[in-house]
Order: C-alpha cells, then structure tokens, then sequence
C-alpha cells in the first residue's frame, strides 16, 4: 500500500462531515422509499440458489434472462421489508475473481431477528462456512399483522400506509434519546401523508440536560408535523413538553389510555 497523509485524510473528513452532514433534526427527508434491488454477479446460478435460499432461508422470487447480455441469468431473492437482493451470471465472459476496486461491493449488511440468526447460524455451521458474529447491531423489533420485522439505525424502512402498529425497543441506556428518531425513520410518523399518527412514550423523563435539548428538538420536528403525541410518566417524574402527559399510577389503565390517544388522533385526521 502507498504512503497515505493520514493527517490530511482526517482533516479532510472533518470538512466533508462539517460542509454537508446535517443534524439528525434538521434533516430533510429522503427522496427515496428505499432498497429495491442491489445486483451482484455469481459465478454459479444453482450454488448462489442453495445457498441463499436453501441456507438462509431468502426465497427465491424470479428467475429471467438478463436483456442485456443473451444467456445471462438475472434473479432475485427476498431479503424482507420489500427488498430484494438480485444476481448476475455472465456465461462465456472471464469476469475473474473478486477484486475491490472503485464502485465495486465492499459488503452487504442484512438484518435478521437474534432467535432467526441463531438458526441460520447453526446452519451455517452445517455448510462449513466461516462466519464473524461478534458485530453488535442497534435493533427496532416492530410487529405488523401478521408478520415481524427489525430495523436497524443504518437502514431505517419506511412503509406506506402502517397498519396498527406496536413496537418494542431494545436500546442501550446512553441512547434513549435517539430511539425517536429510529422510531421516526421506520414508521414515517414525521410524514404528514402518513395520516393519523401517535407516538407513546412510557418514560421517568431523567435526561441530562443536553438528553432533554435533543429529545425536545426531535418531538417538537414530530408535533409540528402533525403526529399526536402521548407520554405516560411515573408520579413526580419530569416528561418533556408537547402532546397529551399523563401521571400513570396505574400500570393497567395503560391500554385505555393509549386506545384514547390513538381515537384522538383519528379523529383530527377525519
């Protein structure tokens, strides 16, 4: 490898980061809905098929000649949440082993629910194939009729139309503040097209200071936008401001509390 300045390389990062990164509060949404297809070239149709759909369990969704190449294969494997992971064949075309170069695939990061991976990881186990499984990752557990899903903090899925929802996180202490946003970025409650939407927030409202300036900032975003907003709080805990606060000193009256806010929150988008 040549010499690198790495100096100037992180002095070149500060500015890229302090010129175009903006705060997670002030910035505006994608234009995207998010991943329909990433393609990657294989080397053999029927081994990329047992592997991918035979041993971790993504199903195989269509199968078709690639119009760009005659006798090419181009086909694709559910990898949830609407998205898809798609392969290439170039049969007669010497396209050599892996190489990283400019623009090529570094590594693809695909989410699963921890009883899941366990699973696919003994099946893996089973193939003979070298894992790494000592990467933690930030999950959103968030339950659909009918179907689970997890979100992480790197990819955030946004849906259209959400059925009733319920959701379950699971967030280290030193990052309560942030789950707004996580819950934010995978159920669109800051869209107003989104119809009625309501965030619970069941919480002793214990912040730092600077825990309170941000929680603050992100529901205030949400409130402003439309998104109903109720917070059950212990007796003499301290919520934030906004929306509908409620001392909870009864556990049970919870649900009734919840089904309350969420008619509310109909009803002002009738």
């Amino acid at each position: 490898m040549a010499d690198v300045d790495l100096d100037r390389i992180r002095a070149e990062r500060d500015r890229i980061r302090e010129t175009y990164l903006a705060p997670a509060t002030g910035r505006p949404a994608s234009s995207a809905r998010g991943l329909h297809h990433v393609a990657i070239v294989c080397a053999d149709v029927e081994r990329t098929v047992r592997f991918y759909q035979g041993v971790l369990e993504f199903p195989l969704t269509e199968i078709f000649e690639n119009r760009d190449y005659a006798g090419s294969n181009h086909f694709f494997f559910d990898i949830g949440n609407g998205n898809l992971l798609a392969f290439f064949d170039f049969p007669g075309l010497d396209v050599g082993e892996y190489v990283e170069v400019l623009g090529g695939l570094h590594h693809l990061a695909i989410s699963v629910e921890p009883e899941r991976w366990e699973r696919l990881r003994e099946r893996l186990d089973e193939a003979r194939i070298d894992i790494n499984s000592n990467a933690d990752s930030f999950d959103l557990r968030t339950r659909y009729p009918y179907d689970d899903m997890t979100f992480t903090d790197e990819a955030p899925r946004r849906y259209d139309n959400p059925a009733s929802v319920e959701y379950t996180l699971t967030v280290p202490r030193g990052a309560r503040i942030e789950t707004i946003e996580l819950v934010n970025g995978a159920l669109d409650l800051a869209n107003p097209r989104a119809g009625a939407r309501l965030l619970v927030v069941v919480s002793d409202g214990e912040f730092t200071s600077e825990e309170k300036l941000a929680g603050q900032q992100r529901l205030d975003r949400l409130l402003r936008t439309g998104c109903a907003l109720l917070w059950l709080a212990p007796p003499g805990s301290t919520p934030l401001t906004g929306g509908q606060q409620v001392t909870l000193t009864d556990p049970a009256r919870s649900g009734q509390l919840i089904a309350r806010a969420a008619t509310a929150a109909l009803a002002a988008h009738a």
